[in-house]
């Protein structure tokens, strides 16, 4: 077996369980235990608030998770490469990562005073903001580069297992759904304490005091990172956040259950981007007909496992829904949410495609402002319908402008990618 192969099975599988612990476990709690208890609007609420601290978390953990472990793995068969690089590289992003919470914190405060929203449901947003900031520092970055992702895999299991089955201890009515936020923030504090002392101790990797040559150097090479997730973060939740504003909490709950379940799929597939990223960078850099021989075979995967998604969810959606479910959810509801699982799957079958696309292909060949370029275009293309079509139309209108603007980005990434494939075809007759 390969490096390469080892070195992606290793991470891809450690990663894959984290995700279906860290998505499977909360929708089963959510749908077949709160969701009953507190209602849809309680549980738009706490989706709200976790949705707007996914912001303050992406600026605090920054784009560490894609420039990081590219660092170790150009630097694999470098002997020099030792544990004191390893604590710079530590020291710095944990620096980096305190400034930002500082900045968050700000921002934050910001939104209290000017906006009514916040300042209403501040309980639950500032514990979620707790949240936030353990999630941030957590260094999942470092244990991929030191390919030790199954101890992050290891402490992710036990936190949320600790967290998700102490629910029904304190969530036992509608008012106990702050409680929910607070647990959530003390398992990722006691989380973020074992992986430092883990990294300390047993690997040696302590936190040097970084210099501000390495501070900048960190700042630029995980910008790239950092801007596509913000965007992308926006790009995926800002209609979340739309119906948030015109139509209320129950909204909100109705819409996220329904992506939610097409999603965790995607989640759970998400590890494809961060695994082979690395290992398609080094290819192309290495060899670019290579690397795009080996981009076009990974994404032949990724359109058969998309499709198959998209098939499932289309053709059994109240099944896939009632397994999640269960008979505990209000049946009035049953009918939008099918509709709702149905247009989302279809639109997790072009985001996939155009993810890949964008992060493994087109950031690697050099065009990472070309994809930025395309993610604003979307956005504001999905700015422009939710303004005009969905202040009436409502959750559906607002799933129906979403594909269409997945639609869209896929068609810009895929025309830039075939005009590469024919550049290198035209000089280089072998490629494919």
């Amino acid at each position: 077996m390969s490096d390469n192969v080892r070195y992606f099975l290793k991470n891809f599988l450690n990663l894959v369980f984290l995700r279906i612990i860290s998505r499977i476990i909360p929708i089963v709690m959510m749908t077949y235990y709160i969701i009953p208890i507190i209602g849809f609007s309680s549980f738009g609420k706490l989706e709200f608030a976790k949705v707007l601290n996914y912001f303050f978390k992406i600026i605090i953990s920054y784009g560490f998770v894609y420039s990081i472990p590219k660092i170790f793995y150009d630097n694999k068969d470098n002997k020099n490469f030792k544990n004191d690089d390893l604590g710079k590289i530590n020291g710095s992003i944990l620096f980096i990562r305190l400034l930002l919470i500082l900045f968050c914190a700000l921002i934050l405060l910001i939104f209290f005073l000017l906006s009514d929203v916040i300042k209403n449901e501040f309980d639950v947003i500032f514990y979620f903001f707790l949240v936030a900031i353990s999630s941030g520092l957590f260094p999942i970055c470092i244990y991929q580069g030191i390919e030790k992702i199954h101890i992050v895999t290891i402490l992710n299991t036990l936190t949320k297992l600790l967290f998700y089955l102490t629910i029904p201890l304190y969530i036992k009515s509608k008012e106990d759904v702050c409680y929910y936020p607070i647990a959530y923030s003390i398992v990722e504090f006691l989380r973020l304490l074992l992986s430092y002392f883990i990294l300390i101790y047993f690997y040696k990797i302590h936190i040097e005091i970084p210099k501000i040559e390495d501070i900048k150097k960190h700042i630029f090479d995980g910008f790239s990172g950092f801007s596509f997730s913000f965007y992308l973060l926006l790009y995926n939740n800002f209609p979340m956040l739309f119906l948030k504003m015109y139509f209320g909490n129950t909204a909100v709950g109705l819409y996220k259950l329904g992506t939610y379940i097409s999603q965790i799929i995607q989640q759970i597939l998400e590890p494809f981007l961060q695994c082979f990223y690395p290992i398609v960078n080094k290819k192309i850099k290495t060899d670019i007909n290579d690397g795009l021989k080996f981009s076009i075979n990974i994404l032949g995967v990724n359109i058969i496992i998309s499709t198959l998604i998209c098939v499932i969810c289309c053709t059994f959606p109240d099944k896939i829904i009632m397994f999640f479910c269960g008979s505990k959810i209000d049946s009035s509801k049953i009918t939008e949410i099918v509709q709702i699982l149905k247009i989302n799957s279809i639109t997790v079958f072009f985001t996939i495609l155009s993810s890949y696309i964008g992060v493994q292909i087109l950031r690697s060949l050099g065009y990472k402002i070309l994809y930025s370029i395309f993610l604003c275009i979307s956005f504001m293309l999905s700015l422009i319908l939710h303004f005009k079509f969905v202040v009436k139309g409502g959750i559906i209108a607002s799933m129906y402008s979403i594909l269409t603007c997945e639609i869209l980005l896929f068609t810009m990434v895929f025309i830039v990618f075939m005009y590469i494939i024919f550049l290198k075809f035209k000089k280089n007759n072998n490629i494919l």
